[in-house]
């Protein structure tokens, strides 16, 4: 007899013939078998084996060098997720997309270039803050909005067309404000003048002033005609005084023409004296027959007419 071995049961049990796993028996169906899915390429995920190991070992507190995969290695056993999206947020970024053109940005060049047809210093304000507009909104944008050149050029443009036209209407002011009253001034010297001031007038023939106007500021102005020869003639001519005393003289058998006018103050006149604003006087004081006449248009301002035949 052979010795008992304990560890040998294959004496003590019966045995039976080993199937064939390749052989179907032909009274029971086919049995339906599942295969696992083959392991991930690059970046994919890992196979069943590959991903229990791993999860063993995460439950450990550590990594599994079975759980690389691919292209990078994996927390837990798992590989690396797929990439995303084309447009969409990766980690901590800004969307990947293209950056549009501010529309500000366009209306403020498109303002600054009117200005120099349509409405000059206006429309260069209105592009000059529009581009300040644009270029604000294209820093805060993170990127997402373009044209910050375009921005810039509006800015320049309405910038120098504000200091252009604002110069333009500085000069056009001062040109006209110079030749205005040169102008005026032109005007008054086709007439004989005399200075401002106190004053004695005594001409010594009637050609001088017949056919003048004599214009005075300021002062105590007197026109003594008692020396002229009138021989029968008529003569005219007009003092206008700004303020003051004006005197006229004239012969006593001359006829003369008045008309007079005070803005305030007083009018003597062939005896007659009145006082107060805007006064008036027409009248005519006759002469000797074939002595000659004078008409006078005198007009003051502030102050006293006078008017004396002597």
């Amino acid at each position: 007899m052979s010795e008992h071995d304990p560890h040998n049961t294959s004496a003590d049990q019966p045995t039976a013939p080993v199937p064939d796993p390749m052989q179907v028996p032909a009274d029971e169906p086919p049995q339906l078998t599942r295969e696992l899915p083959p392991a991930a390429g690059p970046g994919g995920w890992t196979g069943a084996a590959e991903a229990s190991a791993a999860e063993a070992s995460a439950a450990q507190g550590g990594y599994s060098q079975q759980g690389y995969a691919g292209q990078g290695a994996a927390y837990g056993g798992v590989g690396a997720p797929p990439a995303a999206p084309p447009g969409a947020y990766q980690g901590y970024g800004y969307p990947v997309q293209p950056a549009r053109t501010d529309d500000k940005a366009v209306w403020a060049l498109v303002s600054s270039i009117a200005g120099f047809i349509l409405c000059p210093i206006v429309l260069h304000v209105v592009g000059w803050v529009l581009a300040n507009q644009s270029l604000r909104s294209i820093r805060e944008s993170r990127g997402t909005l373009a044209g910050d050149g375009i921005a810039k050029l509006a800015k320049i443009l309405g910038i120098i067309g504000v200091v252009l036209y604002s110069l333009a209407a500085l000069a056009a002011i001062a040109f006209f404000a110079i030749l205005i009253p040169l102008g005026l001034f032109a005007a008054s010297t086709t007439t004989t003048s005399i200075d401002v001031g106190s004053q004695n007038v005594t001409p010594i023939a009637v050609a001088e002033i017949d056919g003048q106007s004599f214009t005075h500021d300021a002062g105590d102005v007197t026109y003594d005609l008692t020396d002229l020869d009138f021989a029968g003639e008529t003569v005219d001519m007009s003092v206008d005084l700004g303020a003051g005393t004006l005197v006229v003289e004239v012969p006593d058998e001359v006829t003369v023409t008045l008309d007079a006018t005070v803005g305030a103050g007083q009018i003597d006149a062939f005896g007659e004296t009145a006082s107060g604003i805007s006064l008036t006087r027409d009248e005519t004081s006759p002469g000797e027959p074939g002595a000659g006449s004078v008409m006078l248009d005198l007009e003051v301002g502030l102050g006293n007419l006078r008017v004396v035949q002597s």
